[in-house]
């Protein structure tokens, strides 16, 4: 029950017949009436600030996040292609905002979280039938490599274990707490392991809720049951 107008100018194309040029109209033609039968059209005026205000109403994280998200948005996207329709966006304007703040000398870091941002908003956009692709996913921000290579590491393991052993002889809380470090536990797991997932029996232990849905369970080493039973 509506009437959509749409000008198209075509390019001269060598050797096109007017036949020709009528069958790519009638092929833009076809594209029209399909976007306009999915909705694209409804919104075809939408700004990216305006999306960006009815992403945050439709999906809402904790207090902490929302302000961290409005704050780098303000900071970096906003004056860059906050008014710009939504239809225009490409890959390239965010790639600009990127290089901007490479130039600035911001960190991969912070790069990345701007595309915490835009990827899932314009996600929501695209299920929402506003635009058809998202011009974030893309764009992927070179980390840097920080792997380093540790020589001697088997001389060095040694030197640890001796400190630990010697500093902490009459400390066996720290004791396990460095002994369990060691062996390639988190500090988060080391503090929040609790009596109950340690079996001094069987020798083992287990971490709770490492993953969804599962417990990861490790053996437990001699030295470290040791300070565990003068616990």
């Amino acid at each position: 029950g509506k009437k959509v107008r749409k000008v198209v100018t075509l390019k001269e194309r060598a050797n096109w017949t007017l036949r020709e040029y009528k069958k790519e109209l009638m092929k833009i033609l076809a594209e029209l009436k399909n976007d306009v039968e999915a909705g694209y059209l409804q919104n075809e005026k939408m700004k990216v600030n305006e999306l960006f205000e009815l992403f945050m109403e439709n999906n809402p994280a904790s207090p902490a996040w929302d302000k961290k998200r409005k704050e780098i948005y303000r900071r970096y996207v906003k004056d860059e292609i906050g008014s710009k329709r939504l239809k225009d966006i490409k890959p390239l304007h965010i790639g600009r905002i990127i290089s901007k703040m490479r130039d600035k000398g911001l960190s991969a870091n912070t790069q990345n979280k701007v595309l915490v941002i835009l990827r899932p908003m314009f996600e929501f956009a695209i299920k929402n039938r506003l635009i058809k692709e998202n011009p974030a996913s893309e764009i992927h921000i070179k980390q840097k490599d920080t792997k380093k290579i540790v020589t001697n590491a088997q001389e060095k393991l040694k030197k640890i274990y001796s400190a630990i052993m010697e500093l902490y002889a009459d400390d066996p809380y720290y004791r396990a707490f460095f002994l369990f470090a060691l062996s390639g536990r988190r500090k988060s797991e080391i503090l929040t392991l609790r009596w109950e997932n340690i079996d001094l029996a069987n020798n083992y232990y287990w971490i709770a809720d490492a993953k969804p849905n599962e417990n990861q369970r490790y053996d437990l080493p001699p030295l470290i049951k040791e300070a565990l039973l003068e616990l």
